[in-house]
């Protein structure tokens, strides 16, 4: 049997905690530890993750390791959106201009649909559609969202703020967002 483990690791004071878990099989059972890493090495985060840690069989697990997302670094994103958004008038709502500079930055996946009976010559016709992906804490760790940022960054030059430099918009959603 493979077992499949995924990790997040979480910094602290003086040691790492790794959320851990694994899939077996088809069945999706899940096995959740917060590992600490400290100098004594790799246990469990209470006494019961640390026996749970410890009854794991010898042999190979792959480790998917990941930053978790940056909570100040989100609420930048949106404050460079809104400020954005202050500064353009195509767009009137933050949800729609957030979903046009996302397609923009190539943060989309494509959905077919089918139009419902609206006329007769479109009826039952199949369009392409882009759907902005999520940008979730779930769905997203850190590294993502840096890349993301900066591709947003790109768009919103290219489409919005022509002439401004990357530089010159991430200082100013920083300060915007100590004003905000």
């Amino acid at each position: 049997m493979r077992r499949v483990f995924q990790a997040q690791i979480y910094r602290c004071r003086s040691y790492c905690r790794v959320y851990l878990s694994y899939a077996s099989g088809l069945r999706d059972r899940a096995l959740k530890l917060f590992i600490v890493k400290d100098g004594l090495g790799l246990h469990g985060e209470t006494p019961e993750m640390d026996e749970q840690f410890k009854g794991l069989k010898r042999g190979n697990y792959l480790f998917e390791i990941t930053r978790p997302r940056n909570y100040q670094f989100h609420k930048k994103l949106f404050a460079l959106l809104r400020m954005a958004l202050d500064m353009q008038d195509q767009f009137q709502t933050m949800e729609t201009f957030r979903d046009a500079v996302l397609i923009s930055a190539g943060e989309f996946d494509l959905h077919q649909i089918r139009l419902p009976k609206i006329e007769e010559e479109l009826d039952g016709k199949k369009i392409m559609v882009l759907k902005p992906k999520s940008i979730s804490f779930a769905k997203m760790d850190q590294t993502a969202f840096d890349a993301l940022y900066s591709r947003v960054i790109d768009a919103l030059i290219a489409n919005f703020c022509p002439g401004a430099t990357p530089e010159e918009m991430d200082k100013a959603a920083n300060e915007y967002l100590r004003f905000a």
